[in-house]
C-alpha cells in the first residue's frame, strides 16, 4: 500500500543536504603583554643572544684643597641576556577536505593558526609574571587597590634602582580581579545616592582606566589555578623586555603522497622574553573565584 498523510521535511529527511550557513572562530583574548613591554630585535649577522651591558652607579667623594687623590674608582658593569627560541604551528589538509569543506569554515583554517601564535607570545610574557621575586596580595586573598598602590611605590622608590624613568607602570590583571577593583568603587551602592563621578562611570561602564598611577590591563589570558587563584603584575614598562629574533613567516610544502594529496603549512616565529630588573616589578597573585554578585 502506498504511504498517504502530508509531505514534511521529516518525512523526506534523508533526501535533505546538510549545510553550513555560518562559520566563526573560537572565540580568543587580545593579544596584550606585548603591549605593554618593552621591545626590541636581534638582527642578523649577530648570533644566537641579545646582550645587553649596565654600567653600574659610581660615588662621588668630597675633597679639600689638600686632598690628593689616590684611588681611581673602576667602571663596574652588568650583563643581561637573552635567548629567543622558536614556535610553530603546523598544519596539513587533504585535497579531499578542501573539495568536500564548506567553503565558509575553509576560509577560517589560517586565521586560526595565526591566533594559536598570537596565544603563545602572549602567554609567555605572562609566565614573566611569577619570576618577580616579591609577591602583593597572596593566595586566597581579594585583590585591592593598595596591593596595586604598594607595588608602584616600589617600583618609583625602590633603594636598588628607581623605576621612575623605566617608563609607564602597567597592571595586569584578571578580569575578576578588574571586577574585585570594580567592587570597591562601587560598594556604597544602595546605601547612599552615586551621584556622577567616578562611581557613577564604573557602575555603568565598568572598570577602565588607571590605579594610582598603574594604567590597568584586563588580561584574559591569566591562568586561573585549582585554589582558585590569579597570578598577575605591576611593572614598569623596561622591567620587561622581549626579542625578537625572527618575525612570523609562512611557508608551504605540497605532499602528493599522503591520502591522494595533501598541503602543509608552517608558521614559525622566534621570540622571548626577559626580565630586565626585578625591582622594577611585583608580582600579584588573588583569588579568582568566579563571580557571582
Amino acid at each position: 500500500m502506498p504511504a498517504t498523510g502530508t509531505q514534511t521535511t521529516g518525512t523526506l529527511s534523508q533526501a535533505l543536504p546538510s549545510m553550513i550557513q555560518s562559520a566563526r572562530l573560537f572565540e580568543e583574548y587580545d593579544l596584550m603583554v606585548p603591549k605593554t613591554v618593552d621591545k626590541t630585535d636581534l638582527p642578523h649577522g649577530q648570533g644566537n643572544t641579545w646582550n645587553e651591558i649596565r654600567v653600574e652607579q659610581m660615588v662621588a667623594q668630597g675633597i679639600t684643597e689638600n686632598t690628593v687623590s689616590d684611588n681611581p674608582q673602576m667602571v663596574q658593569t652588568a650583563l643581561f641576556s637573552v635567548t629567543p627560541s622558536m614556535t610553530q604551528v603546523f598544519t596539513r589538509i587533504t585535497d579531499k577536505t578542501y573539495r568536500r569543506l564548506s567553503g565558509n569554515v575553509a576560509a577560517l583554517l589560517g586565521k586560526g593558526a595565526q591566533l594559536a601564535m598570537n596565544r603563545k607570545l602572549d602567554q609567555d610574557g605572562i609566565a614573566q609574571f611569577a619570576g618577580f621575586s616579591v609577591t602583593l596580595a597572596g593566595t586566597g586573598a581579594t585583590l585591592n587597590h593598595g596591593h596595586i598602590s604598594a607595588a608602584v611605590a616600589n617600583i618609583r622608590g625602590n633603594a636598588t634602582e628607581t623605576g621612575m624613568n623605566a617608563g609607564p607602570i602597567h597592571a595586569a590583571i584578571h578580569p575578576f580581579g578588574i571586577k574585585d577593583l570594580q567592587d570597591e568603587i562601587e560598594s556604597g551602592v544602595g546605601t547612599y545616592v552615586v551621584s556622577a563621578g567616578m562611581t557613577e562611570d564604573f557602575y555603568r561602564k565598568g572598570f577602565n582606566g588607571t590605579v594610582a598611577g598603574a594604567n590597568v590591563w584586563s588580561m584574559g589570558n591569566i591562568a586561573i589555578n585549582s585554589t582558585p587563584d590569579a597570578r598577575g603584575a605591576v611593572y614598569a614598562q623596561k622591567a620587561l623586555v622581549l626579542i625578537r629574533e625572527l618575525e612570523l613567516k609562512s611557508e608551504s610544502r605540497r605532499r602528493p603522497d599522503v591520502g591522494g594529496g595533501a598541503d602543509e603549512t608552517f608558521l614559525t616565529a622566534g621570540w622571548a622574553y626577559g626580565e630586565r630588573r626585578d625591582e622594577w616589578g611585583r608580582s600579584l597573585l588573588h583569588d579568582a573565584t568566579a563571580p557571582t554578585s
